[in-house]
């Protein structure tokens, strides 16, 4: 396929996209920047190892105003639809015998029902003017300009939203369950609209500057199931928004703490016989000598040890002591010598400065009387 356009959005979906066919097609849905949305028909042959997919235009082409950003179905009951799009699981399936040409695809690959049954809306409006036959699918067109609710497979036009500011960015999820249209317009703001009936919701202002359509902006932002959503600040930072209620007051209960503060618990105490393993072995293992000779005595006030056992305190002896404060004092005197030679030197080279400034002032007085008596001399008529 080649198109003259760019392709901006691509659906892969089962739907009903033939006039007078209950079948329901493997279909590829196209948005383009031409405002058109192409549908075109998949066939999967039985060998998928040695076939290839065949693409055939459905001749179904859907015009709306601007770009093409997103593509929804719903089913007749009003509950989004997504592709069959389930990890592989190898099942055997009976093959369709080559007389029978009633075999339909939609058994094999069926769309997955993402809206609950209990919570799909209802729409009267459309269903009073329509028979029952046109409402087997409904496709939600999103371009730069208009929302688009479409019947399939007759492709009657139910519902149109045109917004103020263009959109750039749009994706189908629920709020409180019930399906709705999240999009982001160029003035930066969230829209929120109601499937399949599009009407106006919310709207809020998430960023305070206008968005374009390629503005890296839209690329660093995401949206996401349950009215979720998330944008890069930074190349380092990340944040996250909702316009669901609900789950902005569970914020604050499902925040969790960096740190708990944790009472440590009391160390284990040494047995007896892993404290006297220990005056024999060859590792050096610190033990109490306390705990190992305390009186078990229940008459004994507790913590009290034995009299008999002395306890030796090591200390400094007299010796080192003068030692050190003999090396102390040797040091002190050197540092004071040191100094006065310093200082000494230092004395030398002022003095040695002086007079070489005392000579250079006599060799200048000199010269200046030498100029003197020379000029008294001349009278001021000789030229």
């Amino acid at each position: 396929m080649f198109f003259s356009e760019s392709v901006t959005s691509l659906t892969f979906i089962q739907s009903f996209v033939k006039k007078r066919d209950p079948r329901a097609h493997l279909c590829l849905w196209v948005g383009t920047s031409a405002s058109t949305c192409i549908i075109y028909h998949l066939l999967l042959p039985t060998d998928r190892q040695n076939s290839t997919v065949s693409v055939a235009h459905s001749g179904s082409i859907v015009q709306t105003r601007g770009r093409m950003l997103y593509t929804a179905l719903m089913d007749r009951n009003f509950c989004l639809l997504e592709g069959a799009a389930e990890s592989y699981h190898e099942k055997v399936i009976a093959k369709p015998k080559e007389g029978d040409r009633n075999h339909s695809e939609e058994n094999d690959f069926p769309n997955k029902v993402l809206t609950k049954l209990s919570l799909s809306p209802t729409c009267s409006n459309a269903t009073e003017h329509s028979r029952e036959d046109d409402f087997l699918q409904f496709a939600v067109l999103v371009s730069e300009d208009e929302v688009h609710t479409v019947a399939l497979p007759n492709f009657n036009s139910l519902f149109l939203y045109r917004p103020e500011f263009p959109f750039v960015k749009a994706r189908a999820t629920h709020v409180h369950g019930y399906p709705v249209l999240m999009l982001l317009n160029g003035a930066g703001q969230i829209v929120i609209l109601s499937l399949p009936s599009l009407r106006l919701l919310l709207c809020s202002n998430l960023f305070r500057h206008s968005v374009d359509y390629d503005d890296p902006i839209c690329f660093k932002t995401s949206f996401a199931e349950h009215g979720l959503g998330m944008y890069a600040i930074t190349p380092s930072e990340i944040q996250k928004f909702t316009v669901c209620s609900e789950l902005a007051s569970q914020v604050q209960e499902s925040a969790g703490e960096l740190f708990v503060p944790v009472d440590m618990p009391e160390p284990p105490k040494s047995s007896f016989l892993k404290g006297m393993s220990t005056l024999f072995a060859s590792q050096k293992d610190s033990f109490d000598l306390d705990s190992i000779f305390l009186d078990k005595n229940s008459n004994s006030v507790p913590g009290s040890s034995m009299r008999s056992i002395a306890k030796t305190i090591p200390g400094p002896s007299s010796m080192e002591q003068a030692t050190a404060r003999g090396a102390s004092a040797g040091h002190a005197a050197n540092m004071a010598l040191q100094a006065l030679h310093e200082r000494a030197e230092k004395l030398n080279v002022t003095v040695d400065a002086t007079e070489r400034l005392k000579e250079n002032a006599m060799t200048l007085s000199q010269r200046t009387g030498k100029l003197v008596e020379k000029y008294e001399k001349k009278k001021w008529y000789n030229f």
